[in-house]
């Protein structure tokens, strides 16, 4: 992948719509799997899935890195990945 304006511009945009796409499956993981939970069990439900979703998102994007060098794909995975790291 060339390191140029291009290549930049459409990393960033990967990011913010892996970013939409982490928000979209976190809030329906957390509604499927844990729809009665309250208070301070949301929250460790909440790390817990968000921590999966983190792996997730780091893993897809390493392979899709090395694989495919596409930059508007690797933003997304990274986006993916950024927004579970929230606390």
């Amino acid at each position: 992948m060339e390191f140029n304006t291009n290549t930049i511009l459409l990393f960033l945009a990967g990011m913010i719509f892996g970013g939409y796409v982490y928000i979209r499956a976190e809030n329906y993981s957390m509604n499927k799997y844990y729809p009665d939970v309250e208070g301070e069990e949301r929250i460790a439900a909440l790390k817990k899935t968000g921590f999966k979703l983190t792996f997730i998102g780091v893993l897809l994007f390493v392979i899709v890195f090395l694989v495919t060098k596409n930059a508007l794909l690797s933003g997304a995975c990274a986006g993916f990945a950024i927004f579970g790291i929230k606390p």
